[in-house]
């Protein structure tokens, strides 16, 4: 049996409420799944297939693909994610690497390194990356 494995992704889901004609608010949470297009809009499949949540065109910028790669906490790595790699400890710790995780050229790269102006490929420095935040 051929199965094929779908990339998983993560983005930002906005429930939206309007008080009245003054007023609106929302809240927003972060949603994992499947990627699909209804339309001209983007939705996010839960894995089971159970919920769909569509996004906010607002949103889009926070859609991000699991790069396969985990942190050192076990934290799973998305475009878009903040790393960073440090090497010592306490006084002696020192950041190797820091950046944007984004996807380039057929793997994922992290931009914004702390010593190299280009940045690194993640597969050579993920053994020690943390995920610090994204960048929405």
């Amino acid at each position: 049996m051929n199965t094929v494995k779908r990339a998983k992704y993560r983005a930002v889901y906005r429930i939206e409420a309007y008080e009245d004609t003054l007023r609106y608010a929302y809240t927003q949470k972060v949603v994992h799944g499947y990627l699909a297009k209804k339309g001209e809009r983007y939705v996010i499949i839960d894995t089971e297939g159970n919920h769909e949540w569509l996004i906010n065109p607002k949103d889009e910028k926070t859609i991000g693909q699991f790069t396969g790669v985990c942190d050192k906490h076990g934290t799973e790595i998305y475009e878009g994610d903040i790393v960073q790699q440090t090497i010592g400890e306490g006084e002696e710790k020192k950041l190797v690497h820091k950046g944007v995780v984004e996807y380039y050229e057929g793997g994922y790269f992290v931009v914004g390194n702390a010593e190299e102006s280009e940045g690194v490929w993640l597969y050579d420095t993920f053994l020690d990356l943390e995920v610090i935040g994204n960048n929405f």
